[in-house]
């Protein structure tokens, strides 16, 4: 290796304007390179190619989740007992004063879980139900029509519709009076990330009611 190393040493040396071309080409041909590098601001794009990631990346590109800054209210003594009705009260306060001192920054603050977005999932998975299905949901389906099971089904109905939760629930019902869309509406638990949330006064909330 010394051998060689010497003898282009020595083979340059005489022939400077030999090695000054060399260098340019050299140059050149690494700047052309540099150039056809292109920068992806798409993360996405480094996971392996498969069809369920498309599909997922699709939904992401195609929808304005990634505009929205999602804010967290948490207790700041977290050794203390939660105080879930605090949170709701700052996060009430917190929301009225970005909307009375913001506008020109925030377009819109979605504070609490939509009641009409949550009729509009429930209409989406009804009216397209067979996409969402399976065999064994079928089997399930059978038994929900049952005449036993739909007289069972109809008096909670009715409890429901007089109760207070009625109201938020009648529409729902009266779609689909012995719950064939409930098989549906299961598969979309697989999409929860985390099952450390629920749902408290309309906000998302750990379970230990702290966040």
């Amino acid at each position: 290796m010394q051998k060689i190393l010497l003898h282009i040493y020595h083979y340059f040396e005489k022939r400077r304007p030999a090695l000054y071309l060399l260098f340019a080409v050299i140059f050149l041909t690494a700047g052309w390179f540099a150039l056809q590098v292109k920068f992806e601001e798409d993360i996405s794009k480094i996971l392996p190619k498969d069809k369920k990631i498309e599909k997922l990346n699709e939904v992401f590109q195609n929808s304005r989740f990634m505009d929205k800054l999602v804010v967290t209210v948490s207790q700041r003594d977290t050794a203390a007992a939660a105080e879930p009705d605090s949170l709701v009260a700052y996060a009430d306060a917190l929301a009225v004063n970005i909307e009375e001192k913001l506008t020109s920054f925030v377009s819109k603050i979605n504070g609490k879980v939509d009641d009409e977005l949550a009729l509009e999932l429930f209409g989406t998975v009804s009216d397209n139900l067979p996409v969402y299905l399976e065999e064994k949901d079928y089997r399930e389906i059978d038994s929900l029509i049952t005449p036993g099971r739909i007289k069972q089904t109809l008096a909670q109905n009715f409890r429901t519709l007089t109760s207070p939760a009625g109201f938020a629930l009648k529409n729902m019902i009266s779609k689909d009076p012995v719950g064939i869309s409930f098989p549906g509406l299961r598969k979309l638990q697989q999409l929860q990330y985390d099952e450390n949330f629920e749902l408290y006064d309309n906000y998302i909330m750990t379970k230990d009611k702290s966040t």
